[in-house]
């Protein structure tokens, strides 16, 4: 049987209606739990294990799955998620272990694929403009990444933020969550409202990625007024693993997002370091 069909029977018995265009399976099989029982039947139902091998959006994900599957659906009895990167698998270990006691194989597929897409864009700001910078520092823990601004002798720090891909429970959300600590005297200086003003509108959760990717562009320059952060970033990934990067010139015009969604009380957002 093809990969193709196999898939499709996967779906419907395991009721899978997310998008899952984004994947790319490089491997899909299904076997009977135990070779001596393959023509044992259970009544109506077969004890099958699946294994999965996919990539989204450059990030490797495997599925093992134990199942009773009937004529018409599946039931799953265990789930095993393993992401292969393990700054990922550790940042988001919670969400994974309700996955795999929740066993919904629908939320599996729209959770991981979320998480994978979340992660790759961070990945791509990360190395393409933050830490091409002299004076930036990036480090990458269980809980996301830190990254530190300092100024040229490292005397002082601009500001500091932590970027996390958060995990709601109560309405099975991931989300994109960017936290800033800034030094008073960098919205003091003359470039302090553009500073701000791209501060405010990178922690909003609905900025899409290639309006993100612009604003931390021009937040780097702004600080720095250094000329690499004009330079136009190379992806030598395959465009189809990852996010494309649409190159374009530094004008904030440029930049399209709707100001009305953020209409409100912000101060609140930026903490501020003496």
């Amino acid at each position: 049987m093809s990969t193709v069909v196999l898939l499709e029977n996967f779906k419907r018995h395991f009721n899978v209606n997310a998008d899952i265009g984004d994947i790319k399976f490089k491997k899909f099989n299904v076997e009977p739990y135990h070779p001596l029982e393959q023509d044992r039947q259970f009544g109506e139902k077969k004890c099958l294990l699946y294994h999965s091998d996919f990539v989204a959006f450059n990030v490797e994900i495997s599925l093992k799955i134990l199942s009773f599957t009937y004529e018409s659906h599946a039931e799953v009895l265990k789930l095993e998620i393993n992401v292969h990167n393990e700054l990922l698998s550790r940042e988001m270990a919670p969400c994974k272990n309700f996955l795999q006691r929740k066993r919904n194989m629908n939320l599996v597929f729209e959770v991981l694929i979320k998480y994978a897409k979340f992660f790759e864009m961070r990945r791509i700001i990360c190395r393409t403009v933050l830490q091409k910078q002299a004076n930036v520092i990036t480090v990458a823990d269980d809980k996301g990444v830190v990254v530190k601004f300092f100024n040229e002798d490292f005397s002082a720090r601009y500001l500091e933020f932590t970027w996390t891909i958060t995990w709601n429970v109560d309405n099975y959300e991931v989300s994109d969550f960017i936290e800033f600590y800034c030094n008073y005297l960098v919205l003091k200086r003359q470039s302090g409202d553009k500073i701000k003003e791209k501060l405010e509108m990178l922690v909003r959760p609905d900025v899409d990625f290639h309006s993100k990717f612009k604003l931390w562009r021009l937040l780097v320059q702004d600080l720095y007024g250094c000329e690499s952060s004009l330079q136009k970033p190379r992806v030598t990934t395959p465009v189809s693993d990852v996010m494309e990067i649409l190159d374009s010139d530094s004008d904030e015009s440029l930049i399209e997002i709707d100001r009305n969604i953020y209409a409100g009380p912000i101060n609140d957002e930026i903490l501020v370091i003496e």
